[in-house]
C-alpha cells in the first residue's frame, strides 16, 4: 500500500510537471489534457500497468536469466567430491588411488584451533558487539586452519605479504594469512596478534596478509592460512576436492571400502537438488507470470470500461464539432500510447533497482543492466494498450453522436 501511495504521488507530479512544449500536434496535447483532467484515475492506471509489467518482467528475468547466469558460473568440471578426515596414514595410499584415475588435486592438511584472544584481549572483549554478531559463526567454533607453501588458486592477496616460510617471520610471531571478510568483520588490521587454542596449546600468530576467496569455486578455502611448517607440532587430517566423471561408482565403493574413516560428499548430489529446487520454483513462477498477465488485463479493461462512457461523449462532442472519426482515433489512441509510454518507464525503473538489489545482495551474481527489457518495455505496453482498447474505441465512433448526446442530456 505505502509503494502504490508513493509510486501515485511521484506519477501526479510527473503528469503536473511533464514538459507540454515537447507535444507538437494538437492531437498530443489535447490527448495528454485528457489525461491531465483525470490525474488520480490516470496516475492509478499507471502504477498498475506499471507494477504488472514489472512483476511479469522480473520473472521472466529470473526464469530465462538469472537462474541460466547461476548455472553458467558452476563450470562443467568443477569439483564434484569433497572429502575430508583424511588420516596421515592413509594420505598416500589415498593419493595413488586418485593417480590411478588421473585425478590431479591439492590435499591439504586440516589442524583445528579456536580464536580466542585478538591482541591479546579475549574475543568477545576486542570486537563490537555489532562484529561479535556478524562473525559469531566462526568464533563459536573451531577454525580449520592449514599450512601450505603456495596460496591455493583464486586466493588473492588485497593487502600485506603472504609469506610462505616461518623462517622469513622475523617478528618472532607465527605470520597467518586472514581470509578479508572475516577480517573485516573482525575488525583486524595487518601486524595485528591472534592467539589460538589448539590441543590445549596456545599458539600466537601474527597477520601479515589479507587475501580474498572465491567460496563458490567448491575447493577447499581456508579463513586463516599459516605458512608451510608452522602446525606441524600438532595432530593433523588432510582435506580435498576433486572431479570425478560419471559411472564411476566402482571407484567410489573402493574409496569407501579401503578407507573407512574417510567422509565423502557428493557435490553432484547436492547441486541436482538445487536445479529440482530452482525447476519447481520456476514452475511456480510461470503459474504466477500467467496470474499477473490476466490481473494487468483485467485492470486495463476495467479502467477502460470506468471511462467509456466519458470517451463516447467526448467523441460525440467532437463529431458534432466537425472532429472526423480519423481525428478521433488518433487522440483517444495517443491517449494509450501515453500510459503505455509512462507505465514501461515506471516498470523499468523499478526493475533496474529491483534486479540490481537480487542480483548483487540476494543471489550474490555478477549484475548486468538488462537493456533488452528496459528499452523494449515501454514500445510493448504502447503497442498493447493501444491494441487493447482499439475493441472499446471502435465502439465509442461508431455510436451515433446525437444519440450519446440526447442520453447524456436525459441523464
Amino acid at each position: 500500500l505505502l509503494l502504490l501511495t508513493t509510486l501515485i504521488c511521484l506519477i501526479l507530479l510527473f503528469l503536473k510537471y511533464f514538459p507540454k512544449h515537447l507535444l507538437m500536434t494538437p492531437v498530443l496535447r489535447g490527448a495528454y489534457a485528457n489525461l491531465q483532467a483525470r490525474p488520480v484515475l490516470t496516475s492509478m492506471q499507471i502504477a498498475g500497468f506499471g507494477l504488472s509489467t514489472f512483476a511479469i518482467v522480473l520473472i521472466l528475468l529470473f526464469r530465462h536469466d538469472l537462474f541460466a547466469q547461476w548455472n553458467q558460473q558452476i563450470p562443467p568440471d568443477a569439483p564434484n567430491r569433497f572429502v575430508f578426515d583424511i588420516l596421515t596414514t592413509d594420505k598416500a595410499a589415498f593419493e595413488s588411488q586418485l593417480a590411478s584415475k588421473d585425478i590431479n588435486t591439492t590435499i591439504y592438511p586440516i589442524v583445528r584451533g579456536r580464536l580466542t584472544k585478538i591482541n591479546d584481549q579475549v574475543v568477545q572483549k576486542a570486537v563490537s558487539k555489532e562484529d561479535q554478531d556478524s562473525g559469531e559463526e566462526s568464533l563459536e567454533r573451531d577454525l580449520a586452519l592449514t599450512q601450505v607453501s603456495e596460496l591455493p588458486d583464486e586466493n588473492i592477496i588485497l593487502k600485506g605479504e603472504f609469506i610462505n616460510s616461518i623462517n622469513l617471520a622475523d617478528s618472532g610471531y607465527l605470520p597467518v594469512s586472514v581470509e578479508s571478510q572475516l577480517a573485516e568483520k573482525l575488525s583486524l588490521n595487518i601486524g595485528d596478534k591472534l592467539e589460538f587454542i589448539i590441543e590445549g596449546q596456545s599458539l600466537i600468530a601474527q597477520i601479515s596478509s589479507f587475501r580474498s576467496v572465491n567460496w563458490e569455486n567448491f575447493n577447499p578455502n581456508f579463513y586463516m592460512i599459516f605458512p608451510q611448517g608452522s602446525l606441524d607440532g600438532f595432530s593433523q587430517t588432510w582435506l580435498t576436492s576433486y572431479f570425478l566423471p560419471s559411472g564411476n561408482s566402482q571407484f567410489e565403493n573402493l574409496i569407501s571400502k579401503q578407507f573407512p574413516g574417510v567422509s565423502v560428499i557428493d557435490i553432484d548430489f547436492i547441486l541436482k537438488r538445487i536445479r529440482n529446487i530452482l525447476d519447481q520454483v520456476s514452475s511456480a513462477m510461470e503459474l504466477i507470470f500467467s496470474m499477473t498477465v490476466l490481473a494487468g488485463i483485467a485492470v486495463f479493461w476495467a479502467a477502460l470500461i470506468i471511462t467509456f462512457d466519458e470517451k463516447q461523449r467526448q467523441a460525440a462532442l467532437l463529431r458534432a464539432l466537425g472532429a472526423s472519426r480519423q481525428n478521433i482515433c488518433r487522440r483517444f489512441l495517443s491517449e494509450q500510447l501515453f500510459i503505455g509510454l509512462f507505465s514501461g518507464i515506471l516498470a523499468s525503473t523499478i526493475l533496474l533497482i529491483v534486479s540490481w538489489l537480487i542480483s548483487t545482495r540476494v543471489l550474490d551474481i555478477e549484475w548486468t543492466i538488462p537493456f533488452v527489457y528496459l528499452l523494449s518495455l515501454p514500445i510493448v505496453l504502447m503497442i498493447v494498450l493501444c491494441a487493447l482498447s482499439w475493441f472499446q474505441l471502435k465502439r465509442i465512433i461508431q455510436s451515433s453522436p446525437y444519440r450519446v448526446l440526447q442520453k447524456a442530456e436525459t441523464a
